[in-house]
């Protein structure tokens, strides 16, 4: 024979159970709880964010690396449009580390303004100073800069006749400027 439940004896059920666990005991469970679900949310502000205008030169530049032997992790790796904080207009990229995490934020105006060959030389310049540790390199020969590394922009002419030279010295551990 079957028998018909309101549900209402479970709920009577558990708010007993409930009042019989001490207080302090719920409090740490609902402190962990609290806890985990910040956790969560600390790890989602890490996930790679790469801008879709800016991302595939962001996967060039790992594709570049692995074909010159540089397994690097960009997971922590955001690269987005910003800088509005810098008031040095001179400033058009930057990478910005926290532990682990890097951020690399360009300027939307000017890389509007860039050729193919520029967009790719910031790109490259700003993920080498998050990946690779590289600082800036000012060293010219003839007055052309010797390095992505420059602070200032190499002409996109002698970039394009020259990007594998470019690219072979920017992975480079041995590289003049390190």
């Amino acid at each position: 024979m079957a028998t018909k439940h309101s549900g209402h004896g479970i709920i009577r059920l558990l708010s007993h159970r409930v009042t019989s666990i001490p207080r302090m005991t719920i409090l740490s469970i609902v402190l962990l709880i609290c806890s985990l679900l910040n956790m969560i949310a600390l790890k989602n502000e890490n996930l790679r964010y790469v801008d879709s205008q800016l991302k595939p030169y962001a996967d060039n530049f790992m594709v570049d690396a692995l074909a010159r032997g540089k397994n690097l992790d960009a997971s922590d790796m955001s690269i987005i449009f910003g800088l509005e904080d810098v008031s040095d207009m001179d400033v058009v990229g930057m990478c910005r580390s926290r532990g682990f995490e890097h951020r690399i934020e360009i300027r939307k105006y000017v890389w509007d303004m860039l050729t193919t060959e520029e967009k790719e030389m910031l790109v490259y310049h700003e993920m080498a100073h998050c990946l690779l540790k590289r600082n800036h390199c000012n060293k010219k020969i003839r007055n052309v800069p010797v390095s992505i590394m420059s602070s200032m922009m190499i002409d996109y002419s002698v970039y394009k006749l020259n990007r594998d030279k470019y690219v072979n010295e920017l992975f480079d551990k041995n590289a003049k400027c390190k």
